[in-house]
């Protein structure tokens, strides 16, 4: 308890002093957001502003301590009070968000909620995966949270599938979202969004990557082979998020990386 309150008399005052310049990255987990994040220098982070029940974000297996999720939900309510404050008397607060295709993000997430003692023998990777993953968080996550806390509803404002990018100004934010999958030819975009010429997607781009991960050689060789049942693959993507974010040649081209030809149920 003593380092859950350190925790928030140390950030307390860093929060505090959010100003008009910083930019909040401000996204579900698992969609490559450090590599913009770790490349900021006046830069706030969270998958979360909700304060009803934040503890839905954590899956049913995860492998974080009830004190480092405590520490957790310390920093989100710091943030949601910093946030909250912030908007109702400052400039047009800059947030960037990121989408990726739900399937990948799904994978992912399954992976980054494993201890080593928990990794399950290889034939057992996918049924372990389907039981122990929110497969429905890429789905809801715009509705629940950026519909909740900033009013803003991206399903009524288009979004330009070609260019992989699209910015929505509203009354208090100014958004930047961006396909995961395009990010790498995005750099000029997000310079100019952010008023910084100098920002790039350099070499700290990788701090959150699953390669540097104990858990890359299992991910790489699941990525490599998962085949998943036909109606996942369709629920994933008959969704409203991947129909908005996405054109129907990448959610083809998602289609044929993962599905299954043949009839296993989930």
């Amino acid at each position: 308890m003593v380092r859950i309150w350190n925790f928030f008399l140390e950030n307390i005052e860093r929060y505090r002093k959010i100003g008009d310049g910083d930019i909040l990255v401000y996204t579900m987990g698992k969609v490559g957001s450090s590599s913009i994040f770790n490349n900021l220098n006046r830069a706030y982070q969270t998958h979360n502003l909700d304060m009803e029940s934040p503890s839905k974000y954590f899956a049913s297996r995860y492998s974080r301590s009830i004190l480092r999720q405590s520490a957790e939900m310390a920093r989100w309510k710091l943030l949601h009070w910093a946030f909250s404050r912030r908007t109702v008397d400052c400039n047009k607060r800059k947030i960037i968000t990121i989408v990726r295709d739900p399937i990948a993000r799904n994978v992912s997430a399954y992976f980054e909620t494993l201890s080593l003692s928990q990794l399950p023998e290889r034939e057992y990777l996918e049924d372990d995966f389907f039981v122990f993953t929110n497969h429905f968080v890429p789905l809801l996550w715009f509705d629940i949270e950026f519909k909740r806390n900033l009013h803003v509803d991206v399903y009524k404002h288009p979004f330009n599938k070609s260019e992989g990018y699209t910015i929505i100004d509203d009354s208090n934010v100014s958004i930047l979202i961006i396909q995961l999958e395009k990010l790498n030819g995005l750099e000029q975009v997000i310079q100019e969004f952010l008023g910084d010429p100098t920002f790039c997607l350099g070499s700290k781009s990788s701090a959150n990557m699953s390669h540097d991960k104990w858990y890359a050689d299992p991910y790489k060789e699941m990525k490599e082979g998962l085949q998943l049942p036909k109606q996942y693959v369709e629920l994933m993507y008959s969704s409203t998020y991947t129909h908005h974010f996405y054109s129907a040649e990448q959610i083809s081209a998602f289609e044929n990386r993962w599905v299954e030809h043949g009839t296993r149920q989930i």
